[in-house]
């Protein structure tokens, strides 16, 4: 049997400017378009605009086939108020008795493959394999961890100075976040902001980098350090969000 866990791609969008009546018709839509995709198997719809799909399985290639004639399906346009949009969707297959036996277990695993196709950029169909299931325990002990340092203020901000060529002078400087857990290992910004931004971290962040770097200043003004007189509370707040996707 194969297990596939469908969820559209830009439905956030239909609610947000259309209102939750029309996303409502979307799901509905969305709900006949599978069934009529599928000539032998289950649609149900788990929550949001997340589906699953269950299907016998004669073949893998099969069932990845019909998994192409779900995404075309989900391609076509959604009439919303007399306008068509397309959203997409993002599809993870898993395989019974390959990637579990248990309903539990198979629907997980399909999650954790939607998840995948998302993450390469929607609109896509992924099946599951091991790693997934790896990366996503990983993933977890790093959110725990970031937590943790958000909670105890163990991210620490650098600084990069800007160098003025022609005056051969230091003109400024540029606030890098970096974060060394407590066995003593960096972990990249590009590992963790993303993190951060899925579980709502982001902004308790944002602000920490933003408090940091004005009490840096403060210091240098005082230490009359003339590279950061010129820095203005008002051009960090346009700078600090890009503070924290800096390498």
């Amino acid at each position: 049997m194969g297990v596939f866990f469908l969820g559209l791609d830009r439905f956030k969008g239909v609610n947000d400017s259309y209102g939750h009546a029309q996303g409502d018709n979307v799901l509905r839509e969305t709900a006949q378009r599978l069934r009529t995709a599928i000539d032998n198997g289950s649609v149900a719809r788990s929550g949001g605009d997340d589906f699953l799909i269950a299907v016998p399985a004669e073949s893998r290639d099969r069932v990845l086939r019909l998994g192409q004639d779900i995404l075309a399906a989900m391609n076509r346009a959604f009439i919303v108020r007399d306008n068509g949009l397309h959203l997409g969707a993002s599809i993870g297959l898993a395989f019974f008795p390959d990637d579990g036996r248990e309903a539990e277990s198979l629907m997980h695993r399909a999650e954790l493959a939607m998840y995948g196709a998302k993450e390469k950029g929607g609109n896509s169909i992924t099946a599951y394999t091991q790693s997934m299931g790896d990366t996503a325990a990983r993933r977890m002990a790093l959110e725990t961890e970031l937590y943790m340092a958000v909670d105890d203020e163990s991210l620490t901000v650098h600084y990069q100075p800007k160098i003025n060529i022609s005056a051969c002078d230091v003109a400024g400087c540029e606030a890098l976040l970096r974060w060394q857990t407590n066995d003593g290992k960096w972990v990249p910004p590009p590992f963790f902001i993303p993190v951060a931004e899925d579980n709502g971290l982001v902004i308790r962040i944002d602000m920490y980098v933003l408090r940091s770097v004005c009490r840096q200043i403060h210091v240098w003004q005082d230490e009359g350090i003339a590279a950061v007189q010129s820095l203005s509370t008002c051009r960090l707040t346009i700078f600090f969000r890009k503070i924290l996707l800096t390498m």
